[in-house]
């Protein structure tokens, strides 16, 4: 699975949970979704790398600490802080400003939607260019 079948995944999610959330009038569905986010984010546990390694058929890695703590220390990856950025998107306005703020998470999994289906997405190109790798 690449970053564009993901964003698109996770958009049309998005979507859905919102609808859901929207219907049953319950916010769990959403802070699932933001949690699974914000732990892909903080520990560079992507989906999409995990199933790609699975895909080629070679074990995982076992990292020592001397790895890990390497890559910690790396250069910030622009698709971490993406997916960080997206769960902010939606947790923020449904938590604090529900009444003011609603379209913002229905707007975001539309631009999810939308840049998994043109592989362009405005927030990844400005975090890349701001010198994220």
């Amino acid at each position: 699975m690449n970053e564009r079948s993901y964003r698109f995944i996770i958009g049309f999610m998005l979507w859905g949970i919102l609808i859901y959330s929207a219907y049953f009038e319950t916010l769990l569905p959403i802070y699932i979704l933001t949690g699974f986010l914000i732990f892909e984010s903080i520990t560079n546990l992507s989906l999409t790398r995990l199933t790609n390694k699975a895909s080629d058929g070679k074990n995982f890695e076992t990292y020592s600490e001397e790895k890990c703590q390497h890559k910690i220390m790396n250069k910030l990856d622009s698709e971490r802080v993406l997916r960080f950025i997206i769960a902010l998107f939606v947790l923020i306005p449904l938590t604090f400003y529900q009444q003011y703020l609603w379209f913002l998470p229905w707007f975001t999994a539309g631009m999810l939607i939308m840049a998994g289906i043109t592989n362009i997405c405005p927030m990844a190109m400005f975090l890349k260019w701001s010198g994220m790798r």
